[in-house]
């Protein structure tokens, strides 16, 4: 299943500034979303479901959560390099990979959250939603 990106600015049409990634331009960040079919019921109940991440130019081909590991595919631009942290609670990087593709098997007893914040060689990012650990329920 491909992720699909919705554009959340029609900026780019009607900004009349300079666009540069270094500046924060209006645009310069979307959410994509892991949808069956790009239509407004299945792109919503996918958001709903918290079936999507943020960027600023890192795109993401999968993530998939299982109880027991978090895993990132990217896909890969130019010659760009990647770095991927795993991030848990408080902010406290839990592991750092670099690469295409990057997992993190969970302790059985882990506890709390985890994310992924992907990074390229150039500065942009992306943000993947937090798996909730260890909870009861």
């Amino acid at each position: 299943m491909k992720l699909r990106v919705c554009t959340t600015s029609p900026a780019r049409s009607v900004f009349q500034g300079e666009f540069a990634r270094h500046r924060a331009n209006p645009g310069s960040g979307w959410v994509a979303v892991k949808a069956p079919r790009l239509a407004p019921v299945p792109v919503m109940a996918a958001l709903e479901a918290g079936h999507f991440y943020a960027s600023t130019g890192v795109t993401l081909e999968d993530v998939v959560s299982t109880p027991g590991r978090l895993e990132v595919r990217i896909q890969p631009q130019g010659n760009f390099r990647y770095t991927t942290e795993f991030v848990g609670p408080e902010g406290r990087i839990l592991a750092t990979r670099a690469g295409t593709s990057a997992a993190l098997d969970l302790p059985a007893d882990a506890r709390g959250y985890v994310r992924a914040r992907v990074t390229d060689s150039g500065g942009a990012m992306a943000w993947v939603q937090p798996v909730f650990i260890g909870c009861a329920g």
